[in-house]
């Protein structure tokens, strides 16, 4: 024990940059020789230890170094203990024996074939082409009784297929197929950890004949999990020797059908583990971009997943929908949808904010639309937290489903009759917003014929919503206003920043601009205190012509210059709605219109302060 720690203790220097790596790692390899078989056991480790840390450790072995540590590991490759054997496998690489590694997959001891396998696995990640003819032996290797040997083989079986792509195998396939079939057929390993690494692997093959991947939607019942044992063919007959006939039987017992890549995905979505669920949504995901039919056919298996026991694959299966859905859009049956539907009540809110996004990449039947705007809005209701979520997989259902919202169904909707005067809906209705927000997000040309069935009141709430639900509603509303609500036109429209202020700062003209805003909040106060009149807007008016001929910031004075006329505006709104004039109400929406698209210019010129700055002037 004390020499084992002696030599992590040389390996833990001799990694480090300062010590004389060369003349520790000779001392080791001396060590070899007289060393008792556990000692070298661990020398070998603390070779490989160097040599993966160390990216010139040929360079400082000398000849002789290297030469007599080729000696010790072609010696212990043939040792009777598994370890030392093992360990010196895994030193081949070191002395350039990589071509001795391949008859060690075959070894009698799973450690030694697991550790010959992460050899070849190690060279094919640095980059080294690994030969068409080890694909046998990969393929081999996924019979193997040993776990971590069949998790390895599913990585190098799918490395090899996909290097030699256009090889012919055995039964006259492109190689890459052939793997393909290989990795399937592990999905229904006994193994969990070998099935959720098969899962994984076959989301990166690429370019596999489309037929093949259909087929791993297919509901043909798969081999039998099986744990083949070691007489079963591959040249390892060590355990038990048995006839040609017996082999034969067993493997007949053990694999009823060559099932190739039928049902690998079904099975993988029905495994009962959830890591193996999780891998195989995944490549799915990954594999849905190779094949339009393949995509298609995925979609019903993945929204069955909407109903799994766990939180985690409900939520990778919605996520994987709606990549898909990004790419071209999912198109839902009404069984689908009855799902879908009931998912979005899920208690999870994770699970119905996905829900909400996979809804807006997804296009429904005119009955599936009303169902699904029944069940939003009874979620609206029982779920306030998701409201903003909600409207914005609602603008894009809108602009999805354009060739669905009609006219009718808009009436139908909004509770507009088409015979009698409608009663105006409340705006703060969080349905009825809702269902605003889904009608005017449809296309252009549908929106004009959805915009000619709509009463005032609707077109008198968009300004509202516009600034209630920001990015919820389209930009360019006021052209679909009418004529004769000039002043819902002006308050749809939303000035641009102005780049001048972004140049203030707050030490300009500091304490003259607080005199003269001191000086407008004494004629705000008395405005407060007094009946509005016609006086004071007129020595607000004053007060804003006199920061003007002192005030030096260009962006200062048409900032408060604005404000100034803004609060004129609302004392002569005042004025009016005190004065109870029916003549003037025309005028006094103009003034309304005014002062709220001025509001809007402030705000915008705002835009650019730093935090301190804005705060200040929204104070004052």
């Amino acid at each position: 024990a004390i020499r084992q720690i002696g030599v992590r203790l040389a390996t833990i220097a001799c990694a480090h940059p300062e010590p004389n790596s060369a003349s520790i790692a000779a001392s080791l390899v001396r060590a070899l020789k007289d060393a008792d078989p556990s000692i070298r056991c661990e020398i070998y480790a603390s070779l490989i230890t160097l040599h993966e840390i160390k990216s010139q450790f040929h360079t400082f072995l000398s000849p002789e170094v290297t030469n007599a540590l080729g000696q010790c590991v072609r010696t212990d490759v043939n040792h009777s203990q598994h370890h030392l054997r093992s360990a010196a496998v895994a030193c081949l690489q070191i002395v350039g024996g990589n071509n001795g590694v391949r008859r060690f997959t075959d070894d009698a001891h799973p450690k030694v074939r697991q550790t010959a396998l992460s050899v070849i696995q190690r060279q094919q990640m640095v980059g080294k082409e690994l030969g068409a003819e080890m694909y046998g032996e990969c393929v081999a290797a996924t019979l193997d009784d040993a776990e971590q040997v069949r998790m390895i083989a599913v990585s190098l079986v799918w490395a090899i297929g996909s290097q030699y792509a256009k090889h012919v195998s055995l039964h006259n396939l492109r190689l890459l197929d052939d793997a393909f079939i290989k990795v399937c057929d592990m999905v229904n390993d006994s193994s969990m950890l070998v099935r959720q690494r098969a899962c994984l692997i076959l989301g990166r093959f690429r370019r596999v004949s489309p037929q093949y991947l259909e087929q791993t939607f297919s509901k043909q019942v798969m081999s039998n999990l099986r744990s083949v044992p070691r007489s079963l063919g591959y040249g390892r007959n060590r355990g038990l020797h048995s006839s040609k006939f017996h082999q034969r039987e067993t493997v007949d017992e053990l694999r009823l059908l060559d099932s190739g890549a039928a049902g690998a995905f079904v099975h993988g979505l029905e495994d009962e583990y959830q890591e193996v669920r999780d891998a195989a949504i995944e490549s799915i995901l990954e594999l849905s971009s190779e094949s339009p039919v393949f995509a298609s056919r995925a979609v019903d298996f993945l929204v069955d997943m909407f109903n799994d026991s766990s939180d985690r694959v409900r939520v990778r299966a919605i996520r994987a929908l709606t990549v898909m859905g990004t790419r071209s859009v999912i198109y839902l049956t009404d069984e689908q949808l009855s799902i879908a539907v009931s998912a979005i009540k899920d208690s999870s809110q994770s699970v119905r904010l996905r829900i909400y996004e996979f809804l807006s990449v997804s296009v429904v039947s005119s009955n599936g639309l009303q169902q699904l705007m029944h069940a939003i809005q009874d979620n609206l209701e029982a779920y306030s937290s998701d409201l903003l979520p909600v409207y914005r997989a609602l603008k894009l259902l809108g602009a999805n489903h354009s060739n669905i919202i009609t006219p009718q169904l808009t009436c139908t909707l909004l509770n507009i009759s088409q015979h009698y005067l409608s009663r105006e809906a409340r705006i703060d209705d969080v349905v009825y917003a809702g269902n605003v927000i889904l009608v005017i997000n449809t296309k252009r040309a549908t929106r004009h014929a959805v915009a000619s069935v709509l009463p005032d009141y609707v077109f008198g709430h968009l300004p509202y919503l516009c600034d209630k639900y920001p990015g919820c509603l389209p930009n360019n509303l006021a052209e679909y206003v009418p004529a004769h609500l000039p002043y819902v036109r002006q308050m749809l429209v939303r000035p641009t920043p102005d780049t001048l202020v972004t140049q203030m700062t707050r030490d300009d003209d500091e304490q003259q601009t607080s005199a003269l805003f001191t000086r407008m909040q004494r004629v705000l106060n008395k405005a407060c205190e007094e009946p509005a009149s016609a006086q004071i807007a007129d020595d607000l008016v004053l007060a804003a012509r006199t920061f003007l001929h002192t005030a030096t910031a260009e962006c200062r004075q048409k900032v408060v210059a604005r404000y100034a006329e803004l609060v004129s505006i609302g004392v002569k709104i005042k004025v009016m709605v005190e004065s109870h004039d029916t003549m003037q109400v025309g005028e006094l929406f103009a003034l309304t219109a005014r002062l709220m698209h001025g509001s809007y210019e402030i705000e915008a010129r705002t835009q650019g302060l730093d935090p301190l700055a804005r705060t200040s002037l929204v104070y004052l």
